[in-house]
């Protein structure tokens, strides 16, 4: 899911460069840079902690798995050919 949502962020930020491209009337030239805000899931740690303190008790355990939400964050640069004004 994480590689999913990576891959549609990079998407759009390509679509978009390539649309400033033409409003400034010319198209992108390269790649500059991608970083990615890997944070991960951030339930693991608190889930694990919460599990591990509750102990063992008469609450039934739900076999229904959750929805999660998987977002990603990446900057990406472009360059842009040169505009003859």
């Amino acid at each position: 899911m994480y590689r999913e949502a990576r891959i549609a962020a990079i998407a759009d930020a390509r679509r978009r460069a390539d649309d400033y491209a033409a409003a400034f009337g010319t198209t992108v030239a390269g790649l500059v840079e991608v970083s990615d805000l890997n944070t991960g899931f951030n339930g693991v740690p608190e889930m694990r902690t919460f599990a591990m303190a509750k102990g063992a008790d008469d609450t039934p355990f739900e076999f229904e798995p959750a929805t999660q939400t998987v977002s990603g964050q990446v900057t990406v640069r472009f360059s842009l050919n040169a505009v003859s004004l």
